[in-house]
C-alpha cells in the first residue's frame, strides 16, 4: 500500500517501518484480513520557553487503497489515530497537509483546524555555494538546538532525522550548514527548457496542397493549424480521416451521495473538464493498411502548470502484433498563444520510444512498444496544445481492428516528494491522481471491415 500510494523506492518503505517503533506507531482499516487503508502517528515534542513540554503527535501518510477511497475510510483513520495519540497522552495533534487542497478536507472531514500554512518561495543561488557545509543528522540536531534556545519550537528526534537521512540519500537533499545557519531539504524538479520560437504559418507548395485534402476529408481545422511542415507531409497521399473527440476530467469533481433504502450510492461528478482530446487516423496509400495516427490535446480551461508534463502513447502495435511501426520516427511539438493571440511553438524536450518485455498471469509474454513526450508549458499565455503522431502498418494482412491510446500527465504542484517528473510518475504504475499529477486518458479504436470501409468504435457519454 505503501508503495502504491507515495511511489517510493523499497528501500524507504523498509527504512521507515524499521524506525517506526521508536517514532511512533500505524493504524490500519481491513476487512477480513485484507488492508485498506493505514495512517500513522509520530511523536514528538513543543517546547516553549518557561512551560513544561507538550507531547505533540503528528500524523502521517495517511494512505488508502484506489479501491475503497471516496467511503471516508482516510477520515475514519486520521480521526482514530487522533484518539490513539490522546489515549497515549497527545496534548496536540498535527499533521502537514501535502497539497493546499488538503486543508479543507482535514478541516470538514477530520476536525482539524488550520493554523498555519505553507508556501513555496524560490530563492535564486548565491555566489557563496563554497561555504556551504553539509552534515550528518546528528550534528544538524545539535545545531538546531543550539539555535532555538530560548525559542518555541518542535524537536526533531533521531530517528525522524534518520529517515530524513535516507529519503535525501534515495532522492537528494541533506542536511546543511551555511554561515550561521542550517537547513534541511529535498530536490525540486523544475521546468524543462524549452525552445518556444514564433510559429511559422510558411508552407511549401505540397504541404499546403495536403492540407487543404485532409481539411476536406474532415480533419478538424484547428488541430490541423497546428502540424508542421513535415507532419503534413507524412500524410501525404491521405485517402480517409477518421476523428475522435472527448473532453476529459483534471480535477478531483465533486461527490455526489444519493441514498437507496438502507445503502448510500456515492458517484463523483466533474462539472469541469480541462483537457480536449482530438484524435486523428489518417489512411495512407498502399496495398496493407497503412495509417498516420495523431493524437493532439487542447487545455480549454485555466489551470496552473508547475513543471513537467507528459503524453504517452500506446500505439496500435503496443499489444497487438497485426501492426507494426513503419520506418519513421514519431513526432510532434507544443504551441500557446500569447496575450495578443500570436502562436508560439516548441519541439517536444524528450520524444522517445522504449521497447520492453511482459509476461501476464495467463504466461503470454508481450513485446511491448510505446512512445513518450515530456515538455512544459509556459504559466503565462493561453490556448496550450499540442500533438504527438506516428505511422503504423499492419503484418498480416487480415487486420480487422485498430487501437491507439493517448495518456496525459499533468503536474499541478511543484510541492512533491520524492522529486519525480511526469514520466516517473507515469512509469510508477497504477492509474489515478496523486497529490501532485492528474492523468487522463483518451481511445481512439477502429473496426477496419473486408470490404476497406471503417467504423469509428468509441462512445464518449
Amino acid at each position: 500500500l505503501w508503495l502504491e500510494a507515495f511511489g517510493d523506492e523499497p528501500c524507504i518503505a523498509d527504512t521507515f517501518f524499521e524506525l517506526l517503533p521508536a517514532m511512533g506507531a500505524g493504524l490500519v482499516a481491513e476487512l477480513c484480513g485484507e488492508l485498506f487503508g493505514a495512517a500513522y502517528v509520530l511523536y514528538t515534542e513543543l517546547h516553549s520557553p518557561g512551560r513544561p513540554p507538550k507531547k505533540v503527535a503528528y500524523i502521517y501518510g495517511v494512505a488508502v487503497d484506489k479501491q475503497a477511497q471516496g467511503q471516508g475510510i482516510g477520515a475514519e483513520l486520521v480521526r482514530a489515530c487522533m484518539r490513539y495519540a490522546r489515549m497515549h497522552g497527545a496534548d496536540i495533534c498535527c499533521t502537514l497537509p501535502a497539497e493546499p487542497s488538503l486543508y479543507g478536507w482535514y478541516a470538514k472531514s477530520c476536525g482539524l483546524v488550520p493554523v498555519s500554512f505553507c508556501a513555496l518561495e524560490e530563492i535564486p543561488p548565491s555566489d557563496g555555494g563554497a561555504e556551504i557545509q553539509e552534515l550528518y543528522a546528528d550534528e544538524y540536531s545539535y545545531r538546531r538546538i543550539d539555535l532555538l534556545k530560548g525559542k518555541p519550537y518542535i524537536s526533531l528526534y533521531y530517528d525522524w532525522l534518520r529517515f530524513q537521512e535516507a529519503i535525501f540519500k534515495t532522492y537528494g537533499g541533506g542536511f546543511y550548514a551555511y554561515k550561521d545557519g542550517i537547513a534541511c531539504g529535498y530536490l525540486f524538479f523544475g521546468s524543462y527548457r524549452m525552445d518556444w520560437q514564433p510559429k511559422s504559418d510558411s508552407l511549401s507548395a505540397e504541404a499546403v496542397e495536403i492540407r487543404a485534402q485532409l481539411l476536406a476529408l474532415g480533419y478538424p481545422e484547428d488541430a490541423l493549424n497546428d502540424l508542421s511542415e513535415d507532419d503534413l507531409l507524412a500524410c501525404r497521399g491521405a485517402t480517409l480521416v477518421v476523428v475522435h473527440e472527448a473532453d476529459k476530467p483534471m480535477n478531483g469533481g465533486r461527490e455526489v451521495r444519493e441514498d437507496f433504502g438502507s445503502s448510500t450510492h456515492i458517484s463523483t461528478v466533474y462539472d469541469v473538464r480541462e483537457l480536449h482530446f482530438t484524435d486523428v487516423a489518417v489512411r495512407l496509400p498502399g496495398e496493407a493498411e497503412h495509417w498516420r495516427i495523431l493524437h493532439h490535446f487542447r487545455w480549454t480551461e485555466e489551470v496552473k502548470f508547475r513543471g513537467t508534463e507528459l503524453v504517452r502513447l500506446w500505439p496500435a502495435y503496443y499489444e497487438d502484433d497485426s501492426w507494426r511501426p513503419d520506418d519513421g520516427a514519431p513526432t510532434g511539438r507544443v504551441l500557446y498563444d500569447d496575450a495578443e493571440g500570436s502562436a508560439y511553438a516548441a519541439p517536444c524536450a524528450s520524444l522517445t520510444v522504449e521497447r520492453y518485455t511482459v509476461t501476464n498471469w495467463l504466461g503470454r509474454t508481450y513485446h511491448l512498444e510505446d512512445i513518450s513526450a515530456e515538455f512544459s508549458l509556459p504559466s503565462r499565455g493561453k490556448n496550450r496544445r499540442g500533438y504527438v503522431a506516428y505511422s503504423t502498418e499492419e503484418t498480416d494482412g487480415e487486420t480487422t481492428f485498430l487501437a491507439s491510446r493517448s495518456n496525459y500527465t499533468h503536474q499541478e504542484s511543484l510541492l512533491q516528494y520524492p522529486v519525480r517528473t511526469a514520466r516517473d510518475y507515469s512509469k510508477a504504475g497504477g492509474w489515478g491522481d496523486g497529490p501532485v499529477f492528474r492523468r487522463a486518458q483518451s481511445v481512439l479504436e477502429l473496426s477496419i471491415r473486408d470490404d476497406g470501409s471503417v467504423v469509428l468504435l468509441n462512445y464518449e457519454p
